[in-house]
């Protein structure tokens, strides 16, 4: 019989109330234990939660801006003109392979009968030759593409005038070609153990000229006892042709076997130079050469670059890799060496004139026509020939020195240096705001460090006053960026804050010497949208199927 509450109220002792709570409580209990057994012995086995981890991505220590030695003028238009060679002594145009018709120096030519297949004796398989190249006893050396352009006479012009202005005004600045294109224009260079290359901070000495160093519109301004890193004065654009406004260095041989190399070829893989070295390969850049060097006097067309590497194979394992199925390279003797004339094929742009030249043992070009001089005259004899010291274009017997720009046994990995580009002003819409003076001449290096890149190099503007107002600017502008947390945040986030905050400068005359360095995830993140701007411009240009 059920009793009413508040009878089992009343007939329950003061001692009793206490007894049902702690009976209550180890009951709970007990039911808890219980239900931690049964989790604990049944069929789930636990979740075991991994603690998180933090990847602390820290920048090399930056290095210092560093002062800079005097620059001094252009000497090469003092210098003796190369020979000019008739054009009808040029090496004629060798048979056609069939079912292709070969271009005339690059000159489109129509195609034959698509049915009728290439022969496949005449092709060398290009594994086979480049792997028993690799191991081969040949001085490495850089292959340079020639990335000038040519306007239908020899891409000079009647002599191609200074690199800023007519020879010898708007600054002082004197033409690199002074004779019409023979020699394409920049100075011989000098053995880089003489203190040129590398050891006066990235300019290399001039042989047969005073040994003066070779930039235009010098800056005499500086410590003549300077002696910056490696690439931090450099001017890459000495390496090639007069009129080229934006030049690259890569040595390659500094970024095999890292993860660099995989994205160096990706930001490399969307151009038609790519193509025509390696192609649908799968071979990369790192594989076959230690050197690669390009330039051009016209960043929007395509066809307009010099490419310039050295190879790790033999030149014979090197011309069977460059003559390929989807693009034949018939290769003759001439004067400058072996030249490569290319068909048309899918490996060649619509209009691209440029040949391959092979004019010193280890190194080769694709050059325009224009530019190599009297070196495709006809020659009898063996294809791994030197060409004559006397005959090769000045831009192009300076080329051997481009590596020690980098330094040796280290220095940077990627150069660039661009010129001509910028505009007179850069408005500045942050803080203060302002307008940055537009710099002349940019270099910029990378040195590979465990922790990421050493950022070095320098900026030339048009004069003193425009370098000092650029120097405070770029300071204030770092001390506000870093004092605003959300401005440092987004900077973080994009790869940029370790850049400004590790930024030192020092102004010489109109240069500006800089100094930082980049992380590893800086690095990741910038050659990722470098490689995707890269493949978006050529992708433009890049003729249908």
């Amino acid at each position: 019989m059920l009793l009413p509450r508040r009878a089992f109220v009343e007939r329950q002792t003061p001692t009793d109330r206490p007894r049902v709570t702690r009976v209550a409580l180890v009951a709970s209990i007990a039911l808890h234990l219980l239900s931690l057994w049964g989790l604990r012995c049944g069929a789930r086995p636990p979740r075991v939660r991994t603690p998180p981890s933090f990847a602390i991505d820290i920048a090399p220590t930056p290095p210092k801006a560093e002062a800079l030695a005097p620059e001094q003028e252009d000497l090469a238009a003092v210098a003796p003109p190369t020979p000019t060679v008739d054009p009808g002594a040029l090496v004629p145009e060798p048979p056609p392979p069939p079912g292709i018709g070969l271009a005339d120096a690059g000159v489109d030519a129509e195609l034959a009968d698509a049915a009728e297949p290439i022969d496949a004796r005449r092709r060398r398989r290009a594994d086979a030759g480049l792997d028993a190249g690799l191991d081969a006893d040949v001085d490495a050396v850089p292959m340079v593409a020639d990335l000038a352009s040519d306007d239908g006479d020899g891409g000079v012009d009647g002599g191609l005038v200074a690199l800023g202005g007519d020879r010898g005004v708007d600054g002082g600045q004197v033409a690199l070609a002074g004779d019409g294109g023979a020699d394409g224009g920049a100075a011989v260079a000098s053995d880089p153990a003489d203190g040129g290359a590398g050891a006066d901070g990235g300019q290399v000495a001039a042989a047969g000229l005073d040994g003066g160093t070779v930039t235009a519109g010098a800056d005499g301004a500086g410590d003549v006892a300077a002696r910056p890193s490696a690439g931090t004065a450099a001017d890459l654009r000495t390496f090639f042709p007069a009129g080229h406004v934006v030049s690259v260095l890569v040595r390659l041989d500094r970024l095999r076997d890292t993860e660099w190399a995989p994205r160096v070829d990706s930001v490399f893989a969307p151009m038609p130079d790519y193509r025509s070295l390696v192609g649908g390969t799968g071979v990369a850049l790192t594989d076959v050469f230690d050197t690669l060097a390009i330039s051009t006097p016209e960043p929007s067309d395509a066809v307009a670059t010099t490419l310039i590497v050295r190879a790790r194979a033999t030149p014979a394992a090197l011309r069977d890799l460059l003559d390929a199925d989807d693009g034949p390279v018939a290769w003759a003797p001439v004067v400058g060496g072996a030249l490569g004339r290319r068909a048309r094929a899918p490996r060649v742009f619509p209009g691209d004139r440029r040949v391959f030249l092979q004019w010193k043992l280890g190194w080769t070009a694709l050059a325009q026509p224009g530019d190599l001089g009297g070196l495709l005259a006809a020659r009898a004899g063996a294809l791994d020939v030197e060409a004559p010291a006397a005959a090769v274009p000045r831009w192009l017997a300076r080329v051997p020195a481009i590596e020690a720009e980098a330094g040796e046994p280290t220095g940077p990995a990627l150069m660039v240096t661009a010129s001509g580009i910028f505009p007179a002003t850069l408005p500045i819409p942050y803080g203060a705001g302002g307008d940055l003076p537009g710099p002349d001449r940019v270099t910029v290096t990378l040195e590979l460090d465990a922790r990421g890149f050493l950022v070095r190099g320098n900026v030339r503007f048009a004069d003193d006053g425009a370098a000092a107002t650029a120097a405070d600017l770029i300071e204030r502008l770092r001390v506000e960026i870093l004092g605003d947390r959300w401005t440092a945040l987004a900077l973080g986030q994009a790869g940029a804050l370790n850049a400004i905050k590790g930024l030192s400068i020092q102004r010489t005359g109109r240069r500006l010497a800089f100094a930082t360095s980049i992380s590893v995830s800086d690095a990741r993140a910038f050659l990722t949208l470098v490689a995707t701007m890269v493949d978006t411009y050529f992708t433009t240009r890049r003729p249908p199927p």
